[in-house]
């Protein structure tokens, strides 16, 4: 009976452990990525602060030709990922394309 009685004690304490590590383990991901609640759109996201920059100046789309929003023959794909970033309020990059042209200055 004591022998349980500690078995399940150690059972619970360990069980605590692993779930303040775990914890623990999930603030310092938010950290390392720099997460961030903000206003977007009249509404709360996380936004990833230290990606943001870099969705900006990396994004396929924004320096593809094809690139023409309200134009006839605006890209297809382009115009399916914003409509998935307005429904969803996120943000989304491009990093793969096999319609991508490079958009002359």
């Amino acid at each position: 009976m004591v022998a349980t009685l500690i078995a399940m004690a150690l059972t619970a304490t360990a069980t605590i452990m692993v779930f303040g590590l775990a914890l623990i383990l999930l603030e310092k991901y938010h950290e390392k990525r720099k997460m961030k609640q903000e206003t977007h759109h009249n509404e709360a996201v996380w936004v990833n602060t230290r990606m943001e920059p870099f969705r900006k100046e990396q994004c396929m789309c924004l320096s593809c030709a094809k690139m023409k929003p309200g134009e006839s023959d605006h890209c297809k794909h382009a115009a399916q990922f914003y409509k998935i970033c307005c429904e969803a309020n996120c943000a989304l990059i491009m990093t793969r394309c096999r319609e991508w042209e490079k958009r002359e200055r």
